[in-house]
């Protein structure tokens, strides 16, 4: 999965470092970023291919029909996304876990901690 979103990353993002270049470097100049950035539509079109060819790579449909391959992607999304939440959830309990509570602006603390407020500690002497 990572691997494809590399490979989704660097073809969307090779269209724009094209055109930066051909505005900071005009049309003049040469090299693959200046002959991308003079046609475009192929630079989009070769993106649209190397995406797809990258998901059929990763994700080969199980039967010829589209309709069965676009329902199969959509499961496996899902199943991405729902071990993502799980992952995050598992983290930021484990991370809640760890730290001990500590007083926060809402709630009182010990007079050293709050230093601002309506709980801030008075250390001026009279």
């Amino acid at each position: 999965m990572r691997v494809f979103l590399v490979v989704l990353l660097v073809a969307v993002a090779y269209p724009g470092f094209a055109a930066l270049y051909s505005a900071l470097h005009g049309a003049q100049s040469g090299g693959a970023l200046a002959w991308s950035s003079r046609h475009f539509s192929l630079v989009w079109a070769g993106a649209a291919v190397v995406v797809i060819a990258a998901l059929l790579v990763f994700e080969p449909p199980r039967s010829p029909s589209a309709r069965s391959y676009l329902a199969q992607l959509r499961d496996r999304f899902r199943t991405v996304q729902d071990d993502f939440e799980r992952a995050v959830a598992a983290a930021l309990r484990d991370g809640n876990d760890s730290q001990p509570d500590a007083a926060g602006p809402e709630q009182p603390g010990p007079a050293p901690e709050r230093l601002d407020g309506l709980g801030a500690a008075d250390n001026t002497r009279r």
